[in-house]
């Protein structure tokens, strides 16, 4: 019990106890670090995207992916990727989608010449 939430994991009888344990504590951790040591009720609805990204790197389709909570507080605290292009140096103008449109044209001709 954190705050006044408290947290779950259940898993199948035969699985081991030892390693729900340590998803637990890196559910709760992680959330301490996201949450800045403020896991509440209110926090935690506040903030419940974090809290559904944090329940997702560590725990996918019922495979246990990561424990580690620093791990997992950085991966879902992360500012989006730097390879995604800027929208801000799109020409949307019309001569800016033709460009666009000739480009991809082209390309698919070399591909489709290359077959």
């Amino acid at each position: 019990m954190e705050g006044d939430i408290m947290l779950y994991v259940v898993g199948g009888g035969e699985e081991n106890e030892i390693l729900l344990f340590g998803v637990v504590l890196a559910l709760r951790d992680a959330l301490a670090i996201l949450l800045k040591n403020s896991t509440d009720k209110r926090t935690v609805i506040e903030n419940y995207d974090l809290v559904s990204l944090a329940i997702d790197e560590i725990v996918d389709d019922g495979i246990i992916l990561e424990i580690d909570p620093v791990v997992v507080a950085s991966r879902v605290s992360k500012p989006p990727a730097q390879d995604i292009p800027s929208v801000k140096n799109i020409d949307l103008s019309e001569q800016g989608l033709m460009n666009a449109w000739e480009f991809g044209k082209n390309k698919f001709v070399e591909r489709m010449r290359q077959i």
